[in-house]
């Protein structure tokens, strides 16, 4: 039986057609194999490697964040820096390599303080983002930082943005039982170097608001001397102001005017000073300005006023938003707070007051003053709604022409959440306020990261395994 089978099959075997199959398919269907393996492979490493060169690139720069160049100029829009780059170690210092103790960073066009107290100087010729470590500033300190606001830590910029005067307090060891050394420093942006203005008394003074005279050879100030103030606590504050000479290192007080709804002050180049409250102005010639009468010192030895020094104001109901001297005539920007209505009060140097026609459109908005491009032209920020009564909130940053045929428009914006701004006036012309730049860009943070890398890389291996997967199942 095992004999005659085995015959039969071989004669089957000897009976049947022989199929021809070249030599090289088993070749090429290997190489095809290898072939579909290193594509999804290369696929997968071209998208890792196209997705991550772009946070690579941005995490290794070795300048700060720009914008974009040209002429010196103000930016069209303010863009708000991320919460994240505003982050402290456990000694209250800040982390990230982009926030910086090199101050010669060249003038600046406009800059504002972080929610968290990090100070932002935006750079006038190339847009770029300076994320500042200043010396002492009052916001270095975490609890100052969140007690006061940024909108309440001053930082100005000077008019031609080629210095910044802000707000500082020394936390040294002695902190805790003694008064905090405190007042206005000056960086010069230039050169990086630093003044000082030291204000003496109580616990401290926080200043809150600093303004420039046209030329930046002036500025005053206003804020609290502390009854109580340490590293970890404050509480308790007295109202207080000042005025400080070209190149001083000393301050001249002013009377606060501390029971008045809203005070603004203002200095001219002459040293001209003047102290707006509800309805009543002081006026007084700061040390080494030309006095043009003699008078009582009221403000004290240093600054003699003009008699009787308090001048009535007849502006009825409304308050001071914000004044500024253009030139020597003052510039008073009043508000009636429940209507949002507002009026522009003049006084120049006899004293002679003038009402300012402004554009009706201003009415039923917030606005909040940035400064004076010349006599007809004010710089502002505004905004309308609820969110709008905060500063903070007004999206919009707008030319107001005053005067004979007022007008408005608006030149540009500002991101939410961005505190205290202040620009750079002298670069700005009533034909060309502002200039485009593009959004600033940051370091990725660690979960950004690992989101960007980890989904594409899921996507790519399930399309492998599905590609693989619809081989086999296209053999069968």
């Amino acid at each position: 039986m095992t004999g005659r089978l085995r015959e039969e099959l071989a004669r089957i075997g000897d009976e049947a057609p022989v199929a021809a199959v070249d030599p090289e398919t088993w070749g090429r269907a290997r190489r095809a194999r290898v072939r579909d393996r290193v594509l999804v492979l290369a696929a997968v490493v071209a998208v890792l490697v196209g997705v991550g060169a772009v946070p690579l690139a941005r995490h290794h720069r070795t300048e700060t964040p720009v914008a974009g160049r040209s002429a010196a100029a103000v930016p069209r829009h303010i863009w708000l820096v991320p919460d994240r780059m505003a982050t402290r170690g456990n000694d209250g210092s800040w982390v990230h390599d982009e926030v910086t103790g090199d101050l010669e960073v060249g003038r600046a066009a406009a800059a504002y303080v972080m929610a968290d107290g990090l100070p932002v100087v935006i750079g006038a010729e190339d847009g770029a983002y300076h994320l500042l470590d200043l010396p002492d500033f009052a916001g270095n300190n975490e609890l100052t930082a969140q007690g006061l606001e940024g909108g309440d830590l001053a930082l100005s910029l000077s008019p031609d943005g080629s210095e910044v005067a802000y707000t500082y307090a020394h936390f040294g060891p002695d902190a805790t039982d003694r008064p905090i050394p405190s007042g206005v420093r000056v960086v010069d942006l230039t050169n990086g170097d630093v003044r000082t203005i030291a204000i003496n008394g109580g616990e401290g003074t926080v200043v809150t608001d600093i303004r420039w005279s046209p030329s930046g050879t002036w500025l005053t100030w206003k804020g609290s001397r502390m009854s109580s103030w340490t590293p970890m606590s404050m509480g308790g504050g007295t109202p207080v102001a000042g005025v400080v000479g070209p190149d001083g290192d000393s301050s001249t007080p002013l009377p606060p005017m501390a029971h008045n709804l809203r005070t603004s002050f203002a200095v001219s180049d002459t040293g001209e000073v003047s102290v707006l409250g509800d309805s009543a102005r002081y006026v007084g010639y700061g040390r080494g300005a030309t006095e043009p009468s003699s008078g009582s010192s009221a403000f004290g030895s240093s600054l003699t006023v003009h008699l009787p020094g308090r001048v009535p104001l007849h502006v009825g109901a409304n308050v001071s938003l914000g004044a500024a001297y253009v030139g020597d005539v003052l510039h008073d920007l009043r508000v009636r707070d429940m209507r949002a209505a507002y009026r522009l009060d003049t006084y120049d140097a006899s004293d002679r007051h003038r009402r300012v026609a402004l554009p009706p459109a201003l009415d039923g908005a917030w606005v909040a003053p940035l400064g004076w491009v010349d006599a007809t032209h004010l710089v502002i920020r505004v905004g309308r709604g609820p969110d709008a009564r905060s500063d903070s909130f007004l999206p919009g940053l707008a030319l107001v022409t005053v005067g004979e045929h007022p007008s408005y428009r608006l030149m540009g914006g500002v991101e939410p959440g961005v505190t205290g701004l202040t620009l750079a006036t002298d670069l700005m012309t009533p034909d060309h306020p502002t200039v485009d730049r593009p959004e600033p860009h940051w370091p990725w943070t660690t979960e950004r990261w690992a989101l960007t890398l980890a989904l594409p890389a899921l996507a790519l291996l399930l399309l492998a395994g599905g590609l693989l997967a619809a081989r086999r199942w296209a053999r069968t």
